[in-house]
């Protein structure tokens, strides 16, 4: 197989790290205890922490282990191990092993193996094994029935705890770690021992019994001795397998099943140590098969040699666990398909391998649709590895990192080998120089870049989204300000406006078949999310600029706010998208058999049962209420023609809800003009709908995208409680729409529910809705709403309370008009005499009864009769009508007979008491049957009056005389 050489040998471009951060100095505690200075203490070992708190890393020399944080520096554990007779052993190996929801390591110390609890710094275990512990490997944290370990053979299921332990001399043992038996608060304890086992799975539970009263662990010898070493463990818990490998190049593949070796075989790099294992799986491979990386190193062997094999492991099949993710099964065949060798420039070079590591990131879905057999599978999966080369008279070695991505290699055909000249532009292996990290250059030299290197930060800052690089320059050139650094900041502005015009072409490339029925394959979906996820990233650059006066011009500060705002409609409008695609709506077209099984957009169905609630409401309105349809259409309305432009079409004209195609509501995202949180709201109504078509969907669909963008309870409660008045479940809608987070929200939204439950007869409900969300009246529009709420209900003290605060010499009359008319519809005359006006309310009444032809329109004057009656007709009318009137009616007669107009309104009024108190007469009966099909099913209380003839008689004479 061709090698790549080390670039002493050949004319190889590394990629430069873009930007760095400062190194970061150790405490001085930790620098004396690991003796850096001292060379023949041996190296300094070194790993991070990935469980728990982020940022840990530990450090070791000797007999010292040392943990600190990575970030700022910070010693936050120390410990120096002893041995016996005063000799002190050295660390070897370090592996995390966190249990219990505690972090903890596992330390092979001499022939010892150690539990370490970080939280309290020390050991709380320790188990003898039969020579110096080489490699340390944790299968599994828990145990002794756990559901997470029914995949291991069935005399490893009763461990609480098990490592894998290698040995000098060739061993692997399979440790019980025994977890259950101590306490984590506990002092150092003694080392304890060992005992081996060979018996059957059902001996095994009484046989731990036994060994442990005795003070020992329990463990397997997985692997005799050999003729090699063991030079590295690794588990993969995807396949089940702990790869074992040694010094002469060969690896070993061990089922933890069947505890039975399932593959043996020499590696091509030669008689190499095997150093390093990682595991990489792609994104759903058709052919059940995962990859293993094995690094062979040998750091002074002919200026030194690493080598990179990737292996090829092919099963049976894979299916997913209760974990969600993909279990692999029967091995059936272990080839090497990739490798890379690097070696160094002469005799006097050494190369050192530091690490190697994959890192994987997994879709939110678990279903079928997103993956094969419905198992979970990374759609990103990167393999890092990082080595030193230290040249004899060099100061400072040279450091570098490759980046592998494993469906960037399944993409390129599975190439076997990489050419140096193919290195530079290659789409699944980079390799990058990391000098300026170990040596990092003046601030001058980082500060003035040509456009190439500017470019490659905003490329590398989109695709990654660790925007702090930028962030970081962009406070360095704002502080210089100098005229170069000017150039850089406009140069990044306009890299990242030219690829978000870019990648939003793309992006809509990409849609096309989403929304005219095409075949969409998994390969579009993620092109999709990648499009994405950069979109947004570079979005997040152009508002991360600084708008410092010596950057801006006046004609550069609007450019860049229009860029800032169009980038970040392109990069809303790709989120949404995407979330359709995740939760199943996207693609549009499928065939009657996916639609069943997943909830999609019916059009006609939908268009019609608005359409059909949209005449109801016209019909029960009778023009009274300015209702004009849903609530759902007030809330379009409030974006503009803009959208009913852009829902029109040929079929359909009118450009009101719902939207004729989830392309047509999607493209609301690129309206400029309109508030994020608006658009919002008509997605989530209309995900309401869509829900509400497939049973148990409904909630489901609407709390994914409310998660998914952040919006505040408040907003989701007020667009369910509208949904709901829409579709008459007024209870619950009033439930929500009353609650503390929706009902502060704008006056128009409370004007048109209430409205709406007027309009389908739920008097007692806008009541209820107005007295418990307390709304401020803004206007005069509203105050009549109101007075026609509380007359609606009979409630006199409401009206008359609210007539007081909020009437004025600019709406008194307008407001009295309206109580005036609306008594008159709803028989409540009497009500409204009891009021007690004052004379300015009363002389305005009268001013409003001399003005408008009211009382012609309901009959109280005959036609063309202007002339009042006088009080004797009025009063013998209404003794053979037997009306009864209260004292308060008395009282106020008297009180309006004064004025002449007013005092024949009142005598022709009580005339037709009687029939409008009793509901009689065509109107009242026309009023009865409507609101019985708007659903009002409590009737009016009936008005008690006392009787008006002797009220009458006992003050006839004491009535002024009506005056023409």
């Amino acid at each position: 197989m061709d090698r790549i050489l080390f670039p002493y040998e050949c004319r190889m471009q590394f990629l430069t790290a873009p930007a760095t951060s400062s190194l970061l100095k150790f405490p001085e505690g930790t620098v004396e205890a690991l003796g850096e200075d001292d060379p023949t203490r041996g190296s300094v070992l070194w790993g991070k922490i990935s469980g728990g708190t982020s940022g840990l890393a530990w450090l070791a020399r000797g007999p010292h282990f040392e943990v600190v944080n990575s970030m700022t520096g910070e010693r936050l554990s120390a410990y120096c191990f002893s041995g016996p007779h005063g000799r002190l052993p050295t660390v070897r190996v370090v592996k995390e092993f966190s249990s219990w929801e505690r972090p903890a390591l596992l330390i092979g110390v001499g022939n010892d193996l150690c539990l370490f609890d970080l939280e309290r710094s020390r050991v709380v275990k320790a188990i003898a094994l039969p020579g110096r512990v080489i490699a340390i490997e944790p299968i599994t944290n828990v145990g002794e029935g756990d559901a997470s370990t029914q995949y291991l053979h069935e005399s490893l299921q009763c461990f609480s705890g098990v490592a894998a332990v290698a040995t000098n001399v060739g061993r692997v043992f399979l440790v019980d770690l025994c977890l259950h038996n101590f306490s984590w608060g506990q002092k150092e304890i003694e080392i304890l021992d060992r005992e081996y086992v060979t018996a059957a799975p059902a001996e095994v539970p009484q046989i731990r019994e036994t060994v442990m009263g005795g003070g020992r662990h329990l463990c397997f010898q997985l692997q005799n001795s050999s003729r090699s070493a063991v030079s590295t463990l690794y588990f993969i818990s995807r396949t089940n397998q702990l790869v074992v490998g040694f010094c002469n190049g060969t690896f070993s593949l061990w089922n933890m099943g069947t505890l039975t070796r399932e593959h043996n075989s020499q590696l091509n790099g030669g008689r190499i140590p095997v150093s390093g294992v990682t595991f990489q799986e792609p994104e759903n491979d058709p052919g059940n098969s995962c990859y293993l990386w094995a690094v062979q190193s040998a750091p002074k062997r002919g200026g030194g040699v690493l080598s990179f094999r990737l292996l090829q492991l092919t099963f049976g099949k894979r299916r997913r666990v209760a974990s969600g993710q993909v279990m692999y099964e029967g091995l059936a065949r272990c080839e090497e398909r990739f490798g890379v060798d690097l070696r160094g420039g002469n005799s006097n070079s050494n190369m050192k391998l530091l690490g190697c590591q994959t890192i994987e990131k997994f879709s939110d879905r678990l279903d079928g649709g997103n993956s094969i057999n419905g198992v979970m599978s990374p759609f990103i999966s990167v393999s890092i590895f990082s080595w030193q080369v230290c040249t004899s008279g060099q100061k400072n070695p040279s450091t570098y990192l490759s980046v592998f991505d494993i469906n960037g290699w399944l993409d390129a055909q599975m190439p076997a080998m990489l050419r140096p000249e193919s290195l530079h532009d290659c789409p699944y292996f980079a390799l990058w120089s990391l000098d300026t990290v170990t040596s990092p250059a003046p601030l001058d030299l980082v500060l003035d870049m040509m456009e190439e290197q500017l470019e490659v930060i905003v490329s590398t800052a989109a695709q990654t989204g660790y925007l702090d690089i930028l962030t970081e320059y962009f406070k360095r050139w704002t502080s210089e300000g100098k005229t170069c650094q000017v150039e850089n900041i406009q140069f990044v502005r306009e890299c990242a406006w030219n690829r978000v015009l870019t990648r939003t072409d793309e992006f809509n490339q990409l849609c096309v078949p989403l929304f005219d029925g095409s075949f969409v394959d998994q390969k579009t979906i993620q092109s999709l999310y990648d499009c994405q996820f950069y979109l947004c990233n570079l979005s997040t650059i152009l508002n991360c600029l600084p708008r410092e006066e010596q950057d801006l011009s006046e004609e550069g500060f609007p450019d860049l706010t229009n860029k800032q705002v169009l980038a970040g409609h392109q990069s809303l409008y790709a989120q949404v998208v995407t979330w359709f695609c995740r939760c199943g709506l996207l693609p549009q077209g499928l065939d009657a058999g996916q639609r069943s099984s997943r909830p999609f957009y019916n059009y006609p169905l939908l268009q019609r049962c608005c359409t059909a609630q949209r005449q109801r409401l016209t019909r029960l309105s009778r023009g009274k209420w300015d209702l004009a349809g849903l609530m759902i259409d007030r809330m379009v309305s409030d974006l503009g023609e803009r959208v009913q432009n852009l829902w029109c079409t040929d079929k359909q004209k009118t450009g009101k809800y719902p939207p004729p195609s989830l392309q047509a509501l999607l493209q609301l995202y690129l309206l400029d003009g309109i508030e994020e949180i608006d658009k919002h709201k008509i997605t989530m109504y209309l995900l309401l709908d869509i829900g509400w078509a497939v049973p148990g969907n409904r909630e489901r669909l609407l709390h994914s995208f409310c998660a998914a963008f952040a919006i505040p309870k408040g907003f989701v409660q007020l667009v369910q409680g509208f949904w709901l008045l829409d579709h008459n479940d007024y209870e619950n809608s009033l439930v929500l729409l009353c609650h503390p987070a929706t009902a502060r929200s704008a006056s128009w939204l409370r004007q048109r529910a209430i409205q709406s439950l007027m309009c389908q007869g739920q008097h007692r409900r806008a009541l209820t809705y107005i007295r418990m969300t307390r709304p401020l009246i803004t206007s005069s529009r509203e105050a009549q709403l109101y007075l026609s709420v509380f007359l609606s209900n009979r409630c006199m003290a409401d009206v008359w309370n609210l007539l007081q605060q909020y009437s004025s010499d600019d709406n008194r009359e307008e407001l009295l008009l309206h109580m005036f008319k609306t008594c008159l519809e709803m028989g409540l005359a009497e009500g409204f005499l009891e009021l007690p006006f004052t004379d300015t309310e009363l002389a305005c009444l009268e001013e409003i009864l001399e003005s408008s032809d009211l009382i012609e329109d309901h009959e109280f004057f005959p036609a063309n009769h202007p002339k009042p009656v006088n009080n004797t007709a009025a009063v013998r009318v209404n003794k053979s009508a037997e009306v009864t009137l209260t004292d308060s009616w008395k009282n106020q007669m008297l009180k309006v007979l004064p004025f002449p107009r007013v005092a024949s309104w009142c005598s022709q009024l009580l005339r037709l008491l009687p029939g409008r108190l009793q509901g009689k007469g065509t109107e009242g009966q026309q009023r009865s049957a409507e609101d019985q099909e708007a659903g009002q099913t409590e009737p009016a209380p009936a008005i008690q009056t006392a009787e008006l003839p002797a009220i009458v008689e006992e003050n006839t004479e004491a009535m002024l005389p009506i005056q023409e």
